[in-house]
């Protein structure tokens, strides 16, 4: 399954997609800010993300046990990744 995020999101939040399974790709629009705690975590067919030069924070545990993520780009502007954010 793949999800467009609207350049009008500004802010995933927290677990919003939480244990979304059948999540294999998210394109993330610029206007994007910042990717909440938990907001994929347990995205478990998820393989690729690539963040936009306009977020600046990933939040704790945002990727955690997405077992199939192998391709990550993060962009230059980001200054936070926190704990265990791809864990």
């Amino acid at each position: 399954t793949h999800v467009l995020v609207s350049p009008s999101v500004t802010v995933i939040d927290k677990g919003v997609f939480r244990k979304c399974r059948l999540l294999s790709d998210v394109e993330l629009s610029d206007g994007l800010q910042r990717i909440s705690a938990h907001a994929f975590k347990n995205c478990s067919s998820l393989v690729r993300i690539m963040t936009p030069s306009t977020v600046v924070e990933i939040g704790v545990q945002a990727f955690m046990d997405c077992s199939l993520l192998v391709e990550v780009e993060l962009c230059v502007g980001l200054k936070q990744i926190l704990q265990r954010a791809f864990k």
